[in-house]
């Protein structure tokens, strides 16, 4: 199976993935496509409020048809952040490996808290106990995101240019292993 030359970064909302992703775009001279941003400018709404009117099996569709575009298109040299939930389908996660090198940002469930705990726009973090939401949902990812990706980096006390220099030595050295 031939690889796109695409870096996919999947992970846990607060990872890191839009600054990391945009960090190696410009080092790399690759686009730069976030996911999430895409679908709120196809909606004319942010994700929070696609949750809201239309409900998660909605955007979760939305998800899926964009990476099938992605497949079909043959999108290359593109660094694509993707929204935390994306690899939760398992009909996403053969596209997302078809697209590219996977790369998993992680972080400890302490350090996510101090990250999301302020932001408003975490529609699966409304309502109820932040904390315990973060460690469920985080304990049912964290498999998943093990399963899709080839490299797993954890962002905690690495500077963005740290994690985007470790990404592409490991990309550039999976790529030379791999047809693409």
């Amino acid at each position: 199976m031939s690889i796109a030359e695409n870096i996919v970064l999947v992970g846990f909302m607060g990872t890191g993935k839009s600054a990391i992703a945009r960090e190696i775009s410009k080092k790399l001279n690759f686009h730069h496509i976030e996911t999430d941003e895409m679908i709120e400018k196809r909606e004319g709404m942010k994700i929070s409020e696609i949750f809201e009117k239309k409900g998660e099996p909605y955007f979760r569709k939305l998800e899926h048809e964009m990476l099938e575009n992605f497949c079909q298109t043959a999108t290359e040299k593109a660094v694509i952040s993707t929204g935390g939930g994306m690899p939760v389908s398992d009909l996403n996660r053969d596209l997302l490996k078809s697209l590219g090198y996977v790369v998993w940002l992680r972080t400890t469930k302490e350090e996510t808290f101090k990250r999301v705990s302020n932001d408003n726009n975490r529609p699966l973090l409304s309502g109820g106990e932040m904390e315990l939401k973060i460690l469920t949902l985080m304990e049912e990812r964290d498999p998943i995101y093990e399963e899709v990706s080839q490299f797993k980096i954890d962002t905690e006390g690495l500077s963005i240019s740290e994690i985007s220099g470790g990404i592409i030595d490991s990309a550039s050295y999976f790529f030379s292993k791999h047809e693409v």
